[in-house]
């Protein structure tokens, strides 16, 4: 995996820690690379089953285990958020904005089912890299257990998890293109942002 880009993208980074006030965790731990990743090495003999558990399915649209710990797709119902905890997860981040329908409830129906809840809002012109960084520190501050990251469709996760990947481990555009459509990122859109992202890091440079 090519990462000469690396330094670029994390010097750009830090003009952004200070508009947002994150810290970016540049670890590159292969736990974290789940099986939609490119760098996550599996032990020789070893089948992927035996490597990964992989986050209990919910039965919502486009569901998709992005890493052992964390599941993308679109959003879960009011049924499905009340039987989660149960099945392991402990955190939902939301990316739909308020505009969209049942956004505005869903905080208060985590908090009844006892799981923890981040909003980061992704529009038409937010899938950036600021926001990629409060997804790094969503997941880094999440309490133990599964975490499902939503949207309306599982397109703008898969987005936001390629540019996080930048970040995290040095990817070049092409690379980071790749990881996000592997995650869910279904439009071309979206590409074209994520790879004018991780291209304007390295031009800042």
């Amino acid at each position: 995996m090519t990462r000469s880009d690396s330094p670029l993208i994390r010097q750009s980074l830090l003009g952004l820690l200070g508009l947002v006030g994150l810290t970016v965790s540049c670890s590159s731990n292969a736990s974290e690379m789940g099986p939609t990743g490119l760098s996550a090495e599996q032990p020789q003999g070893i089948d992927q089953a035996f490597v990964y558990t992989l986050p209990p399915s919910l039965p919502i649209r486009n569901f998709l285990p992005i890493t052992e710990r964390v599941a993308g797709g679109g959003p879960p119902s009011a049924a499905t958020i009340a039987e989660m905890k149960a099945l392991g997860y402990s955190t939902i981040i939301n990316m739909r904005t308020l505009a969209e329908s049942g956004v505005a409830e869903e905080a208060a129906l985590a908090e009844a089912a006892g799981l923890h809840y981040v909003h980061i809002p992704i529009g038409g012109t937010t899938a950036n890299l600021r926001n990629a960084l409060a997804l790094s520190q969503a997941l880094e501050s999440a309490p133990e257990g599964r975490v499902l990251v939503h949207c309306g469709s599982g397109s703008r996760v898969g987005a936001m998890w390629g540019l996080k990947e930048a970040i995290e481990h040095g990817l070049d555009q092409d690379h980071a293109a790749e990881v996000a459509r592997r995650s869910g990122m279904r439009s071309d859109r979206l590409e074209s942002a994520v790879r004018s992202s991780v291209t304007s890091a390295n031009q800042r440079n």
